[in-house]
């Protein structure tokens, strides 16, 4: 780890092409598959309908991510050294998304009884076309809100989706389930991460949910690993005291492999009163810590919006060493300051808190130059070297 460099340690490299990837398969496993895992025949027009209707609202969310990987990585370049030094490079660390089973929470009725009156005898391949059709119609619809090539790049994403497997075959996946879109990420971040092996860190997105996805993680996450650390988001419907979760923890806590893991009362998805919101409330990893109190953690966004979840962090922070929070996404001056004021009250606090943008969420907001320039008038230059240089460093200790 190059300890000179200055840290982004939350940001996003992506764009709607993975949801976009991500749409057809995602459809066709809750449209074929019952919640008990059991497979259907059929399915009905309803059905498909209301899959559609969950999928146009994450599109929706997610309409202002602009740019492939490379262009985003060389835009946050520049606007953090419009702000600081123009000979200086920051490192990033992008996290992965995984939201293929994020409807587990509202889709949990799937099976379409054969005498339903809507059922229809419909085969996987002509529920995929249907989908496919649906998706191509939406990007087409972004005529005059976005580049054409921009819009031409999505429907080509789209249509050699299977050109992605060919580049997959020199990986060892074991029985993992690559999805296209979350090959997809997979794929280009491993590639980044060969063109800049010294300023990308990026964090590999796991849900227990999908299957064999300890392959990747034993094979691709760690010291010398292209993989620096996991990304947590358990308000996609998995509670961090699940069993299921326990090899990740064992193998994290044993191998020094750090953790991000999404703590605020807003994020994904994008809409009000989501039955696993308190999934992401820090107090959720009292028993977890209790079990792994060695485990390299970063309560993400500091707890922002949930009552009293910044203390519950300062708590831990306290209590476990390796405890850490990052302030990403704080795009208000209220919110800045009152991680100011926690800054300037806890010393625990100026010791584990990190610096974050969660770009490209970020600009739904705010121009990344101006975020980097709201953090350095409100902490100043030494406050924001231990915020993005010395407590980033001691959290990704094993970058490289």
């Amino acid at each position: 780890m190059n300890t000179s460099k200055r840290f982004d340690v939350h940001c996003h490299l992506f764009n709607l092409d993975y949801v976009f990837q991500e749409a057809q398969p995602m459809a066709i496993y809750y449209l074929f598959t019952s919640v008990f895992g059991e497979a259907n025949s059929k399915t009905s027009q309803g059905r498909i309908e209301d899959i559609w209707h969950y999928l146009k609202k994450v599109f929706d969310a997610l309409v202002v991510l602009k740019g492939d990987p490379a262009t985003q990585y060389y835009h946050i370049q520049q606007s953090f050294k419009e702000v600081f030094s123009k000979d200086e490079t920051i490192c990033v660390a992008p996290l992965m998304m995984d939201i293929f089973y994020m409807f587990d929470g509202i889709l949990n009725s799937r099976h379409c009884a054969e005498e339903s009156p809507d059922c229809l005898n419909i085969s996987k391949e002509e529920a995929a076309d249907i989908i496919l059709g649906k998706v191509k119609a939406y990007i087409s619809g972004m005529s005059g809100k976005l580049p054409e090539a921009q819009i031409n790049s999505y429907i080509n994403s789209l249509e050699n989706a299977d050109n992605l497997n060919s580049e997959a075959e020199k990986y060892d996946f074991g029985l993992a389930f690559m999805s296209p879109g979350y090959l997809a990420q997979f794929l280009a971040l491993n590639a980044m991460k060969l063109l800049y092996p010294k300023t990308l860190f990026p964090f590999l997105a796991f849900d227990p949910r999908r299957p064999g996805i300890m392959s990747l993680v034993n094979n691709y996450t760690g010291k010398g690993k292209p993989f620096s650390g996991i990304k947590l988001y358990t308000r996609l419907g998995y509670h961090p005291d699940n069993k299921d979760m326990k090899p990740l923890y064992d193998y994290c806590q044993k191998n020094g492999v750090p953790i991000i893991v999404h703590t605020s009362n807003g994020g994904f998805p994008p809409w009000d009163d989501w039955k696993y919101g308190d999934y992401v409330n820090p107090a959720q990893w009292k028993n977890v810590l209790k079990d792994y109190p060695d485990l390299i953690i970063d309560f993400a966004h500091f707890g922002v919006g949930g009552e009293g979840w910044q203390d519950t962090i300062i708590s831990l922070m306290k209590t476990y060493k390796n405890v850490y929070a990052d302030i990403s996404c704080y795009t208000d001056t209220k919110s800045l300051l009152e991680a100011k004021s926690y800054w300037d009250n806890e010393e625990i606090v100026k010791e584990r808190l990190m610096f974050g943008t969660d770009y490209v969420m970020t600009e739904l907001n705010v121009e990344l130059n101006k975020y980097f320039q709201n953090f350095l008038n409100i902490f100043g230059n030494k406050d924001m070297d231990t915020l993005m240089l010395t407590n980033p460093n001691k959290f990704l200790k094993n970058g490289d």
